[in-house]
């Protein structure tokens, strides 16, 4: 996976399943501290920054963007 990720360019739109999280298009920033930088993840505007060793699956490419889902309130 590393690999992978390290032939990526910034601004590359990704497909990305994380965790147990359904897949989600995001664009690759880079990397900071052993972690994975992204913009656009889940639509999201700002950026995250998510462990590799988390990351189950990436491939190229983009999903198009829901519109915005209700937060589940706990």
């Amino acid at each position: 996976m590393l690999h992978f990720l390290r032939r990526l360019s910034p601004g590359t739109c990704i497909v990305i399943q994380y965790d147990c999280q359904p897949p989600v298009a995001a664009t690759f920033q880079g990397f900071q501290n052993g972690l994975v930088i992204l913009s656009d993840f889940d639509c999201f505007p700002g950026l995250a920054h998510l462990v590799v060793d988390k990351i189950n699956v990436i491939t190229l490419g983009s999903l198009p963007c829901d519109p915005p889902r209700e937060c589940e309130r706990y």
